[in-house]
């Protein structure tokens, strides 16, 4: 086997342990907050087995998706690991598309484990359902080990070592109503 694939296994096993010894299965698919009254929640899909993205203090993950649908977004919500509520620091999301951006802010010490994570916008970004919609995630500070879930996909991932690594993050969108 080659050493690199090896290290990047026993690695991935390490943090899984961690994370409560289970990825998360569909049936872990509550959200820390239910989408306001005034939403609507679309989850994108995220085939095959999760594997865990760390992120230590301060680091930054980037990827790009396509909105199912035309709308404005008003949260996202990012499936996380924070190895059996171990993690806090700041959890910031930022959305883009072409020029229109906005960004918000949530506290990992108030995450749960293997669940969504729902950070609400500073204000709604407009999508055409269309164009992609670049998506930077950021944990400022904190302490304690902490996880994004990846699944294989077509998507394209820029973790935070500046690496690029195929697949999508599990991501929820709510559409203002």
């Amino acid at each position: 086997m080659n050493k690199g694939i090896l290290i990047l296994a026993t690695t991935a096993a390490i943090a899984l342990s961690a994370c409560g010894g289970n990825a998360p299965s569909e049936t872990t698919n509550a959200a820390n907050t239910t989408p306001a009254d005034n939403t609507t929640r679309i989850e994108l899909p995220a085939e095959g087995a999760a594997t865990p993205l760390l992120m230590g203090p301060n680091a930054t993950v980037k990827t790009e998706l396509t909105p199912p649908q035309a709308g404005n977004i008003s949260a996202v919500s990012v499936r996380i690991g924070n190895f059996k509520n171990t993690a806090d620091g700041t959890f910031r999301v930022q959305i883009c598309q072409q020029t229109t951006c906005s960004e918000g802010t949530a506290d990992l010490a108030k995450s749960v484990d293997n669940r969504y994570l729902t950070v609400n916008l500073t204000s709604p970004v407009a999508v055409d359902g269309k164009l992609p919609v670049a998506v930077n995630i950021t944990r400022i500070g904190g302490a304690g080990q902490f996880a994004l879930w990846t699944h294989p996909g077509a998507g394209q991932i820029i973790t935070p070592t500046a690496q690029t690594q195929d697949g999508n993050l599990k991501v929820a969108l709510d559409y203002a109503k």
